[in-house]
């Protein structure tokens, strides 16, 4: 009888957490402010700094003026602003377009809410 409690108990308690378990989400990978490297502006493909990222500080002026160079044109999620500076996303290639400013030491961990996944084309201090 004692093994019969058992073996319903451990059922019930696996069926339940089968049930339950499309109601949690799992919190999201996440690169996170600590993989982009000081000093650097970071933009990842994925949103909570997820995916490949770009540091365009250190890129060529015509990375910086479009992103198709770096295989980068409208992936940008979220980013990670970790300079003195302030950047600016553009949504079109050469600082075109709308455009979404990042202060110094800031982070957006997903761009949805303001409209600009996958959205940005280029980049510069502004």
């Amino acid at each position: 009888m004692k093994r019969m409690r058992t073996f319903l108990a451990t059922a019930l308690t696996v069926g339940l957490a089968g049930l339950l378990a499309p109601l949690v989400s799992p919190s999201p990978a996440s690169a996170a402010w600590s993989d982009c490297p000081s000093g650097q502006f970071c933009i990842f493909d994925n949103i909570y700094f997820g995916g490949a990222y770009f540091t365009p500080w250190w890129s060529s002026p015509s990375q910086l003026n479009n992103f198709s160079y770096a295989n980068f044109n409208d992936r940008a999620s979220s980013a990670v602003n970790k300079t003195g500076y302030r950047w600016c996303l553009y949504e079109h290639a050469y600082k075109g377009g709308n455009y979404l400013v990042f202060p110094p030491n800031t982070q957006i961990s997903d761009f949805r809410p303001y409209g600009w996944n996958d959205r940005a084309s280029s980049t510069a201090i502004c």
